[in-house]
């Protein structure tokens, strides 16, 4: 599997000697002929979602005895909803993706 990215960063030259420096020294075994350093290219779509991966293994359990009573509301008819609070927390959400992100934030 080959995965593209715009910036590679070339490191067999320094992987070749250190291989040499620990073959020199019986660490590993010589390579055949023919075969060169192994290559890794990560894109930056493979980053962002190992990112993601981390950013989800970090999130909170979801509450399911939460969940599990709003469902029960939903169903019975006894779960309602203020629009107002939603109308305001659509709003305040916009205006946050207008505000550009700080370092650290």
């Amino acid at each position: 599997m080959e995965i593209h990215d715009k910036a590679i960063v070339d490191l067999s030259p320094y992987l070749t000697k250190v291989e040499k420096r620990l073959v020199n020294k019986g660490k590993i075994p010589d390579r055949p002929a023919g075969q060169g350093a192994d290559e890794v290219r990560v894109s930056d779509k493979a980053r962002d979602i190992a990112r993601i991966r981390e950013v989800l293994g970090e999130a909170p359990e979801m509450r399911l005895d939460k969940l599990a009573d709003i469902k029960r509301r939903i169903d019975d008819g006894s779960y309602s909803i203020d629009p107002n609070k939603v109308a305001d927390s659509m709003i305040k959400d916009a205006l946050m993706n207008l505000i550009p992100a700080r370092d650290g934030d």
